[in-house]
């Protein structure tokens, strides 16, 4: 597995900061493989507003910065047709985009790549970019023999790739004001879809999920986006707080949007955003963003407060009343997965609780043409079926308080009915309906699923039923420690999960499922935002080495010589859901876990992986211990050796690097003084399993082979000098242990 081509994780010393810190390529390297890449000062960059839309998500962007032309970035290989970019942001099952800007030539790319090399499945993808601007060149295939119809403001894109290959394509030229519509519309072996940005030098490379692998993604270059109407411009030296309510009015359970976009200040920006949702005096929200949104449980009027505070540390504070008005009921939805294969079956159910009595209730569910409805709860109401609907009444009079629950399956048509390609998201709308008193409510909640033909893996998860062993997307989202411990056999085992189409948990998905599992939540939810700052890392983690010689130093020819122990010392610096670690072994050594291993920690031993299955609480130590064995040959081989390794958690978007020893070195002869330490005098051979002190039994060994002029066993041949001797006769003395190889000759 190469970590070396990570995503979803910004790696510590990459960072940049717009129109300061660039990424500059090595293009003398180009040639014989990946750039090198270094941190250079730009002389001056302009600042280009861009922003990524796709339905509610939307998040600024900042295009990667270069000394090199984007296609010598993509570094796109004839030899094995792969993508190498120099900074390894290629990753397993996902499609990446993000925009590439050369500071030398000031050309503003966009560039993508579809899985990485040497890791992932191969798959194929279709792509739709819509609003290209004319000046628009398509200056590299990533393969060529795929289908590309270029024609801006248009192009379309057919990819196919091998098993551990890439695929993708650089557009080059893009200049003006312009927006692109992204869409795909077929992926197969692609669970993801990442933006790729630079927004602060702590974070470094950040990748971005977004939301939805099937739904268009909309990049706006060089236009801001357009804000509710401003207030008059402050004056200089003024912050001025304002915000807009939607929808209006506000109701119960519904989430209300705040968005502060008409807050002012002059000169500078504003950088915080607090929020006093209720009228307690108590800030709820403090965000970077001007947007937030919150749902009142209860009605009555609350008078809101926004304070900002601007870059100079400035402040303004506005308070505003805000009515909340309580529906005659509220009808909620929710559907037991985000996503489902052609044929599949879900459930879905429907919580009523009315504010007042009602007479004649209904409700209706609008489903695609095709899905056809099984009823599992009626709870008191009779259902009927229509095509594409279902109709729920009930026959008598409801008091106020009451509450009713619908439950009911959904199964998807085969894929030979459902037109268009996949993924393909799919809507489920509905109306609760009163005769007396009369009113009309849509349903709340849940309305989307997404038709796919492979399920994700988190997906699969929390839907992987112990009994079958098969997927049932019926039961809930959540992943149970029974569906988190067969995932993480099978994760040991290098076994598919069901419904993935034979897609494995790896070091991209692993740590996802591990947080989900640890923090109860479900596979529909977003996780706790991750913390993106390397300062803040929430555990350390430190690597100490015992080899059987002293200063990590190994003699393979000798008894017990070949093999030496790594502890890892992991300690929580807050409560942690999980950790994935792996560590990087030279070619050929192997490792095994020192028994016992705690209950909820695995190790693979095929690629050096930890995962530690459990939650740790702050301040909490947790140690791992492994034995590692050098190959044969490893007396072949002298010389050091390195040991890596890295650490993340679901908590974190970045990988960290395991501190500690790194390395051991590998001896073919011993320093004369060593063996003499190391002599077995009874079988004349070296044994590792004594210790370094010098007995007074292997003094006479010394003094023998010193008087009969013979070879010191292990040395390669060195012989015993009257220095050395005289060293060895202070040790046994002194009892002091051989910390050192000899300096003073043989």
């Amino acid at each position: 597995m190469n970590r070396g081509k990570r995503a979803k994780r910004a790696r510590p010393g990459l960072g940049s900061t717009v129109g300061t810190l660039v990424f500059a390529l090595a293009v003398g390297l180009l040639a014989g493989g990946p750039p090198g890449v270094e941190i250079v000062k730009a002389q001056s960059l302009p600042d280009i507003p861009m922003l990524a839309r796709q339905g509610e998500f939307q998040k600024a962007i900042t295009p990667v910065l270069g000394t090199v032309p984007a296609e010598a970035f993509y570094n796109y290989s004839l030899a094995d047709y792969q993508a190498r970019t120099p900074i390894g942001v290629e990753i397993p099952r996902v499609s990446l985009l993000f925009f590439y800007q050369d500071i030398t030539t000031g050309k503003l790319a966009l560039i993508v790549i579809h899985n990485a090399p040497d890791a992932g499945p191969g798959g194929r993808v279709r792509m739709r970019i819509e609003g290209l601007p004319p000046s628009a060149t398509l200056t590299l295939k990533d393969d060529p023999n795929d289908e590309y119809r270029f024609d801006p403001p248009k192009g379309e894109f057919s990819w196919r790739w091998a098993s551990k290959h890439t695929d993708g394509l650089v557009i080059n030229d893009l200049e003006g004001s312009f927006t692109l519509t992204v869409t795909l519309e077929q992926t197969v072996g692609i669970q993801q879809w990442k933006l790729l940005t630079i927004n602060d030098p702590a974070i470094g490379v950040e990748r971005v999920p977004l939301p939805r692998l099937g739904d268009p993604l909309v990049l706006v270059v060089g236009e801001r986006e357009e804000a509710p109407p401003p207030s008059p411009p402050p004056a200089a030296g003024e912050v001025r707080a304002a915000f807009v309510v939607s929808p209006d009015p506000v109701r119960i359970g519904v989430p209300a949007l705040f968005d502060a976009r008409p807050s002012r200040v002059f000169p500078g920006e504003i950088v915080r955003y607090e929020w006093d949702f209720d009228g307690d005096g108590t800030v709820d929200l403090v965000t970077p963003d001007p947007t937030a949104t919150y749902v009142y449980e209860v009605p009555g009027t609350f008078p809101v407060t926004l304070r900002v505070v601007d870059d100079a540390g400035r402040t303004d504070s506005v308070t505003r009343p805000l009515t909340v008005i309580a529906d005659r009921a509220t009808v909620r939805r929710t559907i037991s997965t985000p996503e489902a294969r052609p044929g599949d079956v879900f459930r879905v159910t429907v919580e009523i609780r009315l504010e007042a009595s009602s007479n004649g209730l209904g409700l209706e569910e609008r489903l695609p043409l095709g899905w056809t409805i099984e009823p599992v709860r009626l709870d008191g109401a009779i259902f009927k079926p229509l095509p594409g609907r279902g109709q729920w009444l009930f026959p008598t009079r409801l008091k106020r308080g009451t509450t009713k629950t619908i439950v009911y399956d959904v199964r998807v048509p085969a894929a030979s009915e459902i037109s268009g390609p996949l993924p393909r998201r799919f809507r489920i709308e509905g109306d609760l309906t009163s005769v007396s008193p009369e009113y009309r409510l849509a349903v709340q909640g849940e309305t989307e699923i997404a038709v796919v033909t492979c399920l994700s893996l988190v997906v699969a998860v929390a839907h992987w039923d112990p009994e079958t062993g098969r997927v049932d997307l019926r039961g809930d989202e959540q992943i149970t420690r029974e569906e988190l411990n067969r995932a993480l056999r099978a994760w040991r085992l290098d076994r598919a999960l069901p419904g993935t189409c034979d897609a494995r948990l790896d070091a991209e998905t692993l740590p996802e499922v591990l947080a989900r599992a640890l923090l109860g939540v479900p596979a529909d939810e977003p996780l706790p935002p991750p913390i993106v700052d390397p300062r803040l890392v929430p555990f350390s983690i430190t690597r100490s080495i015992a080899t059987p010689l002293p200063q990590r130093r190994l003699f393979p020819t000798a008894e017990r010589g070949d093999t030496f122990q790594v502890r890892l010392t992991l300690v929580a610096l807050q409560d942690l859901p999980g950790v994935y670690i792996q560590e990087r072994l030279p070619e050929g050594w192997t490792a095994r876990p020192v028994t016992p291993v705690s209950p909820g920690v695995l190790f693979k031993p095929a690629t050096k992986e930890w995962v530690v299955a459990k939650l740790l609480r702050a301040g909490e130590t947790f140690v791992l211990t492994y034995e590692v064995a050098l190959p044969d040959r490893a007396a072949e081989s002298p010389g050091r050796y390195a040991l890596t390794g890295t650490a993340e958690s679901g908590s974190m978007a970045f990988l960290y690097e395991i501190s500690g020893d790194r390395s051991v070195e590998v001896l073919t002869c011993l320093p004369v003084l060593w063996a003499v330490a190391y002599l077995n005098p009874e079988t004349g051979r070296i044994d590792l399993s004594l210790d370094n002190r010098i007995s007074r039994e292997q003094a006479n060994f010394a003094f023998r082979l010193w008087l009969e002029d013979e070879e010191v066993p292990g040395t390669c041949g060195e012989k015993l000098s009257v220095r050395v001797l005289q060293q060895a006769i202070s040790h046994m003395v002194t009892g002091t242990p051989v910390e050192a190889p000899d300096s003073g000759g043989s």
